[in-house]
């Protein structure tokens, strides 16, 4: 199975394929790490990022939360260890209705 970005190795695109695209059982033993949880963020944010830039702007607009959330969770956790001044500042940067372009928020 060829990484289809070179940056991810083939161990960590089985990680990938075994925790999103595989049922739940499977694989059989436990592979978590911190530096798994990292690529897999980053897989995530990327493909976000890559949908997002494909749709109309009204629907991408949907998309900037979950990117902007994503980005951040990057930033505070770094090699599996939170960065507590990061996230102070992700957490005064809240906002109340922050999340106002939410499609299941604003559900008729």
């Amino acid at each position: 199975m060829k990484p289809p970005d070179p940056e991810i190795s083939e161990e960590e695109l089985r990680y990938i394929v075994n925790h999103v695209v595989l049922p739940p059982e499977l694989p059989q033993k436990d592979d978590s790490s911190n530096e798994n949880d990292d690529v897999l963020l980053r897989f995530v944010h990327t493909a976000a990022v890559s949908f997002a830039s494909q749709l109309p702007s009204n629907a991408s607009r949907t998309w900037e939360p979950i990117i902007t959330m994503l980005s951040q969770w990057m930033e505070i956790s770094q090699h599996g260890t939170i960065n507590e001044i990061i996230l102070d500042q992700a957490l005064e940067g809240m906002r109340a209705g922050g999340m106002s372009g939410d499609p299941i928020h604003n559900w008729p």
